[in-house]
């Protein structure tokens, strides 16, 4: 299989995300490409010096790519995934109608459709179908159901966080659970995403 073609801004999202604490597989996951390639691009950034624990700004990360990766300045790497997204053109305006960009994105991706990253994904749409994401012409339909009887559950990284006591910093989580019919959320920060923290958010909510 080809390697991936990356952009500059592609490469900052890597970056940014080993920053966050991501993992080469989470990274992998989320810009579509595989692991060996997400080590070799963090192990790029470690062989040059730079800790993960080094806070660099968007504007330092894309210095440091266009150095160190100045393929990735070259039209000719966003020109490989925008002429694959070209392809699905009709589609993607016809799901905008009534989805937003990201929407779009996870499930074409879902669906083995779409291999770029979302951030290549977007950048795609706002050159190329503008006028596809105006927010007018968002349709966006609600489930209709009695209160108590509908609930929407997900779980979001807030970042990194310092335990006081232990002084060790880790990833910190949230539960978020949304009523449907009052749109209520409850919201409760977790250390992990498993089963049991899964099953003992919703029993405190």
């Amino acid at each position: 299989m080809a390697r991936r073609a990356f952009g500059v801004l592609d490469l900052v999202d890597l970056f940014r995300r080993w920053q966050a604490g991501d993992s080469p597989r989470r990274i992998a996951e989320g810009l579509g490409l595989s692991r060996n390639t997400a080590r070799e691009y963090v192990r790029a950034a470690e062989a040059a010096g730079i800790a993960r624990e080094a806070v660099l700004t968007p504007e330092e990360w894309a210095t440091f790519v266009r150095e160190r990766f100045p393929e990735t300045a070259s039209s000719v790497a966003r020109a490989v995934w925008w002429t694959e997204l070209e392809g699905y053109r009709d589609e993607i305006v016809e799901r905008l109608g009534e989805n937003r960009v990201t929407t779009v994105w996870e499930r074409m991706r879902a669906d083995g459709k779409v291999l770029a990253s979302l951030s290549t994904f977007r950048r795609y749409v706002r050159a190329q179908i503008p006028q596809a994401v105006d927010p007018q012409r968002v349709v966006v339909h609600g489930v209709e159901c009695e209160p108590g009887e509908l609930a929407e559950v997900d779980f979001g990284r807030l970042g990194k966080w310092t335990d006081p006591v232990t002084g060790k910093k880790c990833l910190l989580h949230a539960f978020i659970m949304v009523l449907v019919f009052s749109r209520h959320t409850f919201v409760q920060p977790v250390l992990s995403m498993d089963k049991e923290v899964w099953l003992s958010c919703h029993l405190r909510r």
